[in-house]
């Protein structure tokens, strides 16, 4: 513990370093040297998180819990005072309020602020028992006596107990010692089951149902110990002879859609959640569940309507938040997103999947550098995150840190050898390395552990064409279609195979598919346009490129593009308008030079053609190889065209 707690410190120190005045960071800086037991350092830290954010409610609650653990209780008062008025109904701050007046012996303070916490909900009896072995303890660690009311307040009575067990059953036991006996073990298995014991906590429930058959809350409690050891078909028969016992036992069917959300059966969890929920209206865990529950449906919205009242109930339930974030964040909505995991960082500053989460967030901003901070933190509170190691080199992938991003993907493999996705991504950062047989290799090992990835044979497919092998391009992209038939750049990138091959119609079909689905893709529009040109329809291609700049009037490509159509259409001072456009918004335009040149070339402006070749060739053009693409020669070009080049032109255009 101590260990994770200096690594969470050392990275909330880094986090200070890079943004000074980010009030979480002091926070939760300062909650994690008050679990160390470093109560002078936790304070400084509150101190500046309370300075950067006055109305910081919890920073004032915490800030009170070290004063209070260096008994400086009249100074832990003045912090549990701000945090209730500006957070009335915090039953901790209270609860604590309470045992600081303790300390002070002022007696009916204390007992008004227990009686508070005790009356929203606070269970103020464990929590004293967490600090304190009794109240004899606390009497004689502090030199004082309780008043018997008070005492009453904070300690747990046998009698007490029997009653509940006594409630639970529905029914007198006749046999005393049968009952003693019964109350042992099913005491003992609870006890079992919080220390992790679950064999033991079942052997002792098997006790007491074998004395009391008709006893729901053991069957309830071997239940969710079975549901720990992950026997969820065990679990739900015992849920089930719980609800048989006592039909109206939220708990039950709380604990069996929990059962059911494990076996992957969200529909049936759903259900009982709603039942639980039916029974008992303010039952936080159930909403929480059911959210989660409606994730795994991808239900977004209903999800966050479960979330949302989970928070309204607790709005400290950082667990909440974060699932709220990951439900935004799959609505791409990813600033409301990060707002969430933000929310759930300051109230659980370990939560790891937080941090991984919003950093995936933030990588779908384009915000790769916070994203990398993200991943760095995850990887800092869990070394062997294989997930935030694969997130991260998706990270330096974008960033174009391919190398950097390949070692991320390694220690992913390492850590997780079977997950597909790390396979996929680094064949993905090895394609743009260009080193394409690595790139498949990888794919191909993406492919075999997850044979419906249709992610996987999108990429192979992507990295056949960049190998010039359009045939085995277009198998996978066949079936990357038929794993995801709504795929917009799959029926895009297809279409460019087909395009190699000079299957124009075909090219076409993709084209408009991809249109279909996605109408307002500047993209695809520019791409049929390219068809278009190559099947000699010109009108329509550049029907097309006044599309994509419509859609998207900066974009070079198109205007380029739509220059092409208008130099074979004979239009070339139009053309030459388009060059100069894209040439504007894209200053190093190699292939908008070239073109340029070539429709100089047609309006006999040699000294123009010449400087916009030359410059094309300057800049790594291979221009003889691009003009003999189109004709034959020089002379084939000058015969089609009715013009004769200088001599120096024709030299620059000539195979030598």
């Amino acid at each position: 513990m101590k260990d994770e707690l200096d690594r969470v410190i050392q990275a909330f120190n880094k986090a200070i370093e890079l943004k000074p005045d980010e009030t979480a960071a002091y926070y939760n800086r300062g909650t994690a040297y008050l679990k160390k037991g470093e109560y002078d350092q936790a304070i400084q830290d509150f101190n500046k998180a309370i300075e950067l954010k006055p109305d910081f409610a919890v920073a004032y609650y915490n800030r009170g819990t070290a004063y209070s653990k260096k008994d400086e209780h009249d100074r832990a008062i003045q912090d549990f005072n701000k945090a209730i008025e500006l957070k009335p109904d915090d039953a901790d701050a209270y609860y604590n309020r309470g045992l600081a007046w303790l300390h002070l012996g002022k007696w009916e303070k204390a007992k008004s602020d227990l009686t508070t916490a005790r009356n929203m909900g606070a269970d103020i009896i464990s929590a004293f028992h967490r600090d304190y072995k009794s109240v004899t303890d606390l009497e004689q660690k502090n030199g004082v006596k309780l008043p018997e009311d008070l005492a009453a307040m904070l300690r747990p009575w046998w009698a007490s107990i029997l009653k509940l067990i006594l409630k639970k059953i529905g029914r007198a036991i006749q046999d005393f010692d049968k009952l003693i006996k019964l109350i042992t073990y099913y005491n003992r298995g609870k006890a079992y089951f919080k220390k992790g014991r679950y064999e033991h906590a079942i052997r002792d429930f098997d006790k007491a149902i074998e004395l009391e058959p008709d006893f729901a809350e053991a069957y309830n409690n071997r239940g969710t110990a079975y549901l720990e050891k992950n026997e969820y078909d065990r679990a739900i028969q015992d849920f089930n002879k719980a609800i048989e016992l006592k039909p109206d036992d939220a708990e039950a069917y709380y604990n069996r859609g929990t059962a059911y959300g494990k076996k992957d059966e969200p529909d049936r969890a759903i259900q009982d959640f709603d039942k639980a929920i039916e029974l008992k209206p303010d039952f936080i865990n159930a909403y929480y569940n059911r959210g989660t529950a409606y994730l795994e449906k991808n239900e977004y919205d209903r999800a966050i309507q479960d979330f949302d009242k989970a928070i309204e109930l607790n709005p400290d339930f950082a667990d909440a938040y974060h699932n709220r974030g990951y439900a935004y964040r799959e609505k791409d909505e990813p600033e409301q997103a990060i707002e969430d995991f933000d929310k759930a960082i300051v109230l659980k500053p370990d939560l790891v999947e937080a941090y991984n989460n919003r950093g995936i967030a933030y990588l779908e901003k384009d915000e790769y550098d916070r994203a990398i901070q993200d991943f760095d933190m995850a990887i800092e509170l869990k070394p062997d995150f294989a997930d935030a190691y694969n997130n991260r080199g998706n990270a330096y992938r974008e960033k174009d840190e391919p190398e950097q991003a390949i070692e991320d993907f390694d220690m992913a493999i390492e850590l997780k050898p079977d997950e597909a996705a790390a396979y996929n991504n680094r064949g993905i950062a090895y394609s743009k390395k260009d080193e394409y047989e690595r790139a498949i290799q990888d794919f191909n090992k993406a492919i075999e552990l997850k044979s419906n990835y249709a992610e996987a044979y999108y990429n192979r497919g992507t990295t056949y064409s960049k190998k010039d092998e359009p045939d085995r391009a277009i198998q996978d992209f066949n079936k990357a279609i038929e794993l995801k038939p709504d795929d917009v750049d799959t029926y895009n990138n297809r279409g460019f195979a087909y395009l190699k091959k000079g299957e124009h119609d075909r090219v076409i079909q993709d084209f408009n598919k991809a249109i279909e689905l996605k109408p307002d893709n500047v993209d695809v529009y520019n791409n049929r346009g390219i068809a278009y040109n190559e099947k000699g329809e010109h009108d329509r291609a550049i029907q097309d490129f006044n599309k994509a700049i419509e859609l998207k009037p900066d974009n070079a490509d198109a205007y380029n593009n739509r220059g092409v159509a208008y130099i074979r259409k004979g239009k070339h001072g139009y053309a030459i308008q388009d060059f100069d456009k894209a040439i504007e918004l894209k200053s190093d335009y190699i292939k908008a030079y070239y073109n340029r040149g070539i429709a100089w070339l047609h309006l006999e402006k040699w000294e123009k053609a010449k400087s916009d070749l030359t410059f094309a060739k300057n800049m790594g053009a291979d221009i003889i190889s691009v003009f003999h693409h189109y004709y034959k020669s020089v002379a084939d070009f000058e015969q089609k065209n009715g013009v004769k080049l200088p001599e120096d032109l024709a030299a620059m255009l000539t195979l030598h």
